[in-house]
């Protein structure tokens, strides 16, 4: 009924539209000809076939929505069903038979996922053109920075090694007490910065041969009253953080955990810069930073001739390098041999001693 009276309504409102514009032009509708009418039939009638456009637009748009829709939700329904086929909840069926158990596909994928993973973790740089050495360079003659490079015995040894295999060296400077952990993790594949060789650190990594040997010294102020190491009881002592130096202090000197009397500092610069300010009393370090540290104090530091401990250094591995371990080996005593290695150590000391206070 709403229909018909709107229809009505139209059909008046055009009829007295018609009529009107027939009597400003001075006629009837009885005296129209067929030409005049057909002209006025299109004028009225386009407006219905504008809506009847319209309406057709607004279906097809609706249509279009309707089959987006459709297809959300049927890819919302696949994604569900992957999703399902990765927990095994559902197999594809075939006539009544099971055809293939995705869960099986999916568990494949991740194994061989997990054996890449481990492969690129086990100390191996995942480019295999660069060799990526993890080293703190505040450790002269072996890592240091010269003239904007690091430099040092280390250095040169892991470049002969690179030149050997064709790689290029990648040389990252990190904190001490993190270097053997990048070769446990992948980060690195070699880790060399004046390393001395423990049966705790044989626990996690592998070592190359030592390539020099070394020692703990005790470093004082000049006018110090410590002369050796008995004199240490009861004195503020500093030591590099990760070292040897400091596991001596605390296994035969300060016992007490968490002593005020023992400092930790992430280089043996800043131990030995906190000395000079009257904030620690010696500082115990390795006999090469030790000597190339008290050479550029103008004499304010001195270094006593008794060590403490006797070590020796070497490059360290990830357990499962062991092809680049040999290859290491091979490059240490080749260097050895020529002379190569003492070169090195003499050349790196001359510059660790102009090293700017």
């Amino acid at each position: 009924m709403k229909n018909a009276v709107c229809s009505m309504s139209r059909s008046r409102v055009r009829g007295s539209v018609f009529s009107s514009l027939m009597r400003a032009s001075g006629s009837n509708t009885a005296s129209l000809n067929g030409s005049s009418h057909r002209f006025f039939s299109r004028i009225f009638h386009r407006k219905s076939s504008t809506a009847m456009f319209r309406r057709t637009s607004i279906m097809k748009r609706a249509t279009r929505r309707k089959s987006r829709l459709t297809k959300r939700s049927s890819s919302f329904w696949m994604r569900s069903l992957k999703m399902n086929m990765i927990h095994g909840k559902t197999t594809n069926q075939h006539k009544g038979k099971q055809t293939m158990n995705f869960k099986s596909i999916f568990a494949g994928a991740a194994a061989v996922a997990g054996a890449l993973a481990l492969f690129t973790g086990c100390g191996e740089s995942a480019d295999n053109n660069t060799l990526v050495l993890a080293t703190e360079a505040t450790f002269p003659p072996y890592e240091f920075r010269s003239a904007g490079q690091i430099v040092g015995v280390d250095i040169d040894i892991c470049q002969a090694v690179a030149d050997k295999l064709g790689k290029k060296l990648d040389i990252q400077d990190t904190a001490f007490d993190s270097v053997i952990t990048h070769v446990i993790t992948g980060k690195a594949d070699v880790a060399a910065s004046g390393i001395t060789i423990t049966e705790d650190r044989k626990k996690n990594v592998l070592f190359s041969d030592p390539y020099v040997s070394a020692a703990q010294l005790i470093m004082v102020m000049k006018n110090s009253k410590i002369k050796s190491v008995e004199d240490l009881k009861g004195k503020r002592l500093g030591a590099q953080a990760g070292t040897t130096g400091l596991a001596y202090i605390r296994e035969h000197i300060v016992t007490e955990k968490n002593s005020p009397l023992v400092a930790e500092f992430p280089n043996g610069g800043l131990a030995v810069e906190a000395m000079k300010a009257g904030k620690l009393d010696a500082v115990v370090l390795d006999a090469g930073p030790a000597k190339a540290l008290a050479a550029v104090s103008n004499g304010m530091v001195i270094v006593l001739d008794k060590p403490l401990t006797t070590e020796e250094y070497a490059v360290a591995f990830n357990k499962k390098n062991v092809e680049l371990c040999k290859a290491f080996n091979e490059v240490i005593a080749e260097m050895k041999k020529t002379g190569a290695l003492q070169k090195s150590i003499e050349k790196n000391e001359a510059l660790a001693r102009q090293l700017k206070k």
